[in-house]
């Protein structure tokens, strides 16, 4: 069977890794924890809790758990400090590096004509960014299309970190027009996590 569970940070690192599924001829089987039972996403401090949990499920059908790199100083020690100890063949632990949204920006062509700016405006080297959700969110904030500010950019004055439609707008990129093909081209631990899946 070609079904992979798997656990994610939220919506948007869902949607991402359905469409990586996808590509590499896998089925996305059930998230963990459960969306049905859980009304926000659970963060990385949860799921970083429930790892030996998900590591243990892997003994009935393969799992990815795929997570920000954030400020660790790299993915390979990442996964070092966060491996279980007995780590289970079938069980996949990937970090984007640094945020999920890197890989988006990885996509420097299509996410470029998403926001009408040109290819030039686009940061050359997604992954070396400190702050890929700021700095998509500043692109945003200079984006020709106004549906698209208001959704991404947060309003001022409101206290919130993104706009109100920030995880719909950039879903909707992921399952419409993200070319996963040039992004991987841009992005190393997009590529890393495409051939674990593949050769899984």
């Amino acid at each position: 069977m070609n079904i992979i569970n798997f656990s994610v940070e939220d919506d948007l690192s869902e949607s991402v890794l359905r469409k990586i599924l996808i590509t590499e001829g896998k089925i996305a089987g059930r998230r963990y924890p459960d969306r049905d039972r859980v009304s926000v996403s659970p963060g990385k401090g949860h799921l970083l809790n429930k790892i030996i949990q998900y590591n243990n499920f892997s003994c009935l059908d393969r799992f990815i758990m795929l997570l920000d790199l954030d400020q660790e100083k790299c993915g390979p020690s990442a996964y070092r400090k966060l491996k279980p100890a007995q780590q289970n063949p079938d069980f996949f632990l990937r970090f984007a590096v640094r945020e999920i949204e890197s890989w988006i920006l990885a996509d420097r062509k299509g996410f470029a004509n998403f926001l009408g700016l040109s290819v030039g405006q686009m940061p050359p080297d997604p992954e070396a960014l400190m702050d890929p959700k700021g700095t998509l969110i500043s692109l945003a904030r200079r984006s020709r299309y106004r549906i698209i500010r208001e959704a991404i950019v947060p309003e001022p004055g409101v206290g919130a970190s993104i706009g109100k439609d920030y995880n719909g707008t950039l879903m909707g990129f992921v399952s419409g027009h993200w070319n996963i093909d040039e992004a991987t081209a841009k992005s190393d631990s997009l590529r890393r996590t495409r051939r674990a899946i593949s050769e899984s």
